[in-house]
């Protein structure tokens, strides 16, 4: 029995690098490129560039033109969808009329979803691919929802906001100074906190900040520490500051966070 008749789903499949392709669709789609170079052209636009991972929303009867290349790995993947359940998707806002490239920041995630309703699909179990579309359908509107669309090929400086993160982890006690990190990408501070927001799903400050409280989680529960000293560790010099604050992210003050999780 199929209890979802009013949609169809024509083509669900993973797509080989090194392909290239011009087509006028006649269905609604998600087109996904997790990593590596895509070059993108809609309708009579001019060939864009997009590095890493965006999702592409495709709509009916506007030719689009794709190439990625074979010496790259992509895991790029296409999925479409037509009927009338997908018109009330238009109708309610829940999947857009017009095109749209969307920055996708859980990578792996995303596509782990897609490979799900990939194997439903291959096993014909179609009335369990539409709550799954559904799920990426509401993850690309969230996604969507205030953030300002960057072009591809703005977004060349990803990789190196990846690396900064990374530092940022392994050492966010350090004065940070994002001014100096944008000079070093040859962007401005503005567009350096947008970018920067779009990679971390949160502004510069509050990044550092989020790191620094784990960091001293970490201590807090792992080592016997004064408070005070792992506050001043973490770049924390006011005590009372770092108590309040650790309070409010863990809902506990240092001293009974350890008190009730340190098991040394």
């Amino acid at each position: 029995m199929r209890y979802f008749n009013d949609i169809i789903i024509p083509y669900c499949q993973k797509i080989p690098d090194g392909y290239s392709r011009v087509r006028i669709p006649k269905f609604y789609g998600i087109h996904y490129n997790q990593s590596g170079t895509l070059y993108l052209r809609i309708g009579n636009g001019s060939r864009q560039t997009y590095q890493g991972s965006w999702c592409f929303l495709m709509i009916p009867e506007i030719e689009f033109e794709y190439s990625i290349s074979a010496d790259e790995e992509h895991n790029y993947f296409a999925l479409g969808f037509t009927g009338e359940r997908v018109q009330d998707y238009v109708k309610k806002g829940l999947l857009s009329s017009d095109f749209e490239a969307i920055p996708i920041q859980n990578a792996f995630g995303f596509r782990k979803k897609l490979e799900e309703l990939e194997k439903n699909y291959q096993q014909h179990r179609l009335d369990f691919c539409v709550p799954q579309l559904e799920e990426l359908l509401l993850l690309l509107q969230e996604a969507r929802n205030g953030r300002e669309f960057i072009p591809g090929q703005l977004f060349y400086q990803a990789e190196d906001l990846k690396k900064l993160l990374q530092e940022i982890r392994i050492a966010p006690q350090k004065e940070w100074n994002f001014a100096v990190e944008a000079a070093k990408l040859h962007i401005s501070e503005r567009h350096f906190r947008t970018l920067f927001q779009k990679i971390a799903g949160m502004p510069p400050q509050r990044f550092v900040l989020r790191e620094r409280l784990a960091h001293a989680r970490e201590q807090l529960l792992q080592t016997a520490l004064a408070i005070d000293e792992i506050a001043a560790l973490n770049g924390f010099p006011d005590p009372f500051y770092f108590s309040r604050i650790f309070k409010k992210y863990y809902g506990a003050s240092p001293f009974n966070y350890r008190k009730e999780f340190s098991f040394r």
